[in-house]
């Protein structure tokens, strides 16, 4: 934590970033983890994401808001994406077996091999932000509706509204780039 606070010359943003790391390591951990499946890694990518955060410390303005939590676990899971990518490591993606394209056709069975996966993450980054987070938070970071409402502050219902919306967007997409029929 040393070299972190070394890149911070204010006092109050020292202070301020060891209240995050102290609050959010685990969290990120667990989130780079789920990306990674490596713990290793995953502490790889937690350490970028806090040299990412001591950087733009000034950005953060409540260490204890939901919008900083929010903040934080997705500067982790993109540390952990950037990490999966230079390693080229990732060869599959955990998603719910209730996630169907329609009756006959399950994801799943499309997501076998790595160049599928990458373009359905691809798919989904590039989604509208308020499918594309949920959505990502969901089937990538295998986060409930639950959790995903608790750090965007909304409701459960409106969190299962937009990951339902999303999936038929991401099946739309998907069917278009001609990953699935």
């Amino acid at each position: 934590m040393f070299i972190f606070l070394a890149l911070i010359n204010n006092e109050n943003d020292r202070k301020k970033f060891e209240i995050l790391y102290i609050l959010y390591c685990k969290k990120m951990f667990f989130t780079a983890n789920n990306v990674l499946h490596d713990e290793h890694e995953a502490e790889d990518a937690v350490h970028n994401a806090f040299l990412s955060i001591a950087n733009n410390i000034e950005m953060i303005n409540d260490a204890y808001s939901n919008n900083t939590l929010s903040y934080v676990i997705t500067i982790a899971r993109n540390a952990a994406i950037d990490l999966s990518r230079q390693k080229k490591r990732i060869k599959y993606i955990d998603i719910d077996e209730d996630l169907h394209f329609d009756d006959t056709t399950d994801i799943l069975d499309t997501i076998t091999s790595e160049e599928n996966f990458q373009s359905i993450v691809s798919i989904i980054t590039n989604l509208p932000d308020t499918y594309r987070d949920v959505l990502y938070m969901h089937y990538v970071d295998s986060l409930s509706t639950r959790e995903i409402a608790s750090l965007f502050s909304k409701k459960e219902s409106t969190i299962k509204k937009q990951v339902v919306r999303g999936k038929k967007l991401l099946v739309e997409r998907i069917r278009k780039e001609g990953i699935v029929k």
